[in-house]
């Protein structure tokens, strides 16, 4: 292996280490018996033991109602010699979350070129599977749009409220400082619809007009609720710089805004405020008919009365 100049004074061997330990995805290495002999640190604080703890160990276990296929993956490698890739993997962490990992086990030969260790690396990729899943759901929920808006609307909301885990969700419509839920999921009960902008949770939601939630923790707003919520996750809808109101997800739990959720929250806000501009657009359509329509009927009026003035005069 070729080392820098700067790098002279590690050996090769030491500089491995310091690679492979600092790294986020764990690697790990198993015997012929398929023993773990080394893990770097991801490894070890996914599992939440020490190395001195796992080395020695046949495999960790994945969940009463899962057997892991680990001895049969690392049987391949180090029987047979193959290289061996699982996607989307799914591992349960020491706090019992489950996370999902892409492994590849490949095999180390001795000198005789016989498979003697299994070298594997397995990285998270979690957060990429529950974007695709998202994105997977919304694109059918945009695919099932009827030509009702206020239908649409109450689809994005409820699907708003499913894809982040949430015990509810709304949309609040922002019409001269009043805020209407038009769009509602899971609401409890008493839930009131018709709330004043000014002093509620969404007014800051809407005076930042970001693009990025707005999280706030422990509140009282919904005081109708079975239960008290503890976070409250809302995120603006507009078009240009027009608010036209707030998309909002409560929990009774405490969590945090992460990239996967923010993003979530931006796609569905962004196709709601396209419904809000079809229904301003109807509205528009709407107004300019009707006042066609009275044009026209003053026009045939006037027609009307020119006429019978003009067969009077001729009388």
């Amino acid at each position: 292996m070729l080392t820098p100049p700067e790098l002279e004074g590690l050996a090769e061997d030491q500089l491995l280490r310091h690679v492979l330990a600092a790294g986020p995805d764990m690697v790990f290495i198993k015997n012929r018996d398929c023993r773990l002999v080394w893990a770097n640190r991801s490894f070890c604080d996914f599992y939440g033991l020490s190395l001195a703890q796992l080395r020695g160990v046949i495999d960790a276990k994945r969940g009463k109602d899962d057997a892991p296929s680990f001895p049969i993956d690392d049987t391949r490698v180090l029987r047979n010699g193959e290289r061996v890739e699982i996607n989307e993997e799914p591992l349960v962490r020491h706090d019992l979350k489950t996370r999902w990992f892409n492994t590849v086990k490949t095999p180390i030969v001795d000198a005789e070129g016989r498979p003697a260790f299994l070298v594997g690396i397995a990285r998270d990729v979690t957060d990429m599977r529950a974007n695709r899943l998202s994105l997977t759901k919304i694109n059918e929920c945009l695919l099932s749009f009827g030509p009702d808006s206020l239908k649409n609307i109450n689809r994005l909301t409820a699907l708003c409220g499913e894809l982040l885990g949430a015990d509810f969700a709304v949309y609040n419509r922002l019409d001269q400082e009043i805020l209407t839920a038009i769009g509602q999921w899971n609401v409890p009960a008493g839930f009131n619809p018709i709330n004043q902008l000014r002093g509620s949770l969404c007014a800051d939601v809407i005076a930042r007009a970001a693009d990025v939630p707005v999280v706030a923790h422990e509140f009282d707003e919904n005081k109708g609720a079975e239960e008290a919520m503890r976070t409250y996750i809302g995120r603006a809808v507009k078009t240009g710089d027009r608010v036209h109101g707030s998309l909002c997800a409560m929990f009774r739990k405490d969590i945090d805004a992460d990239a996967p959720l923010s993003k979530v929250m931006g796609i569905l806000a962004s196709a709601i405020s396209v419904e809000e501009e079809r229904l301003r657009g109807e509205k528009i359509r709407a107004r300019l008919s009707e006042e066609l329509r009275q044009a026209n009927k003053m026009e045939a009026i006037g027609r009307l009365a020119g006429g019978i003035a003009h067969d009077f005069n001729n009388t």
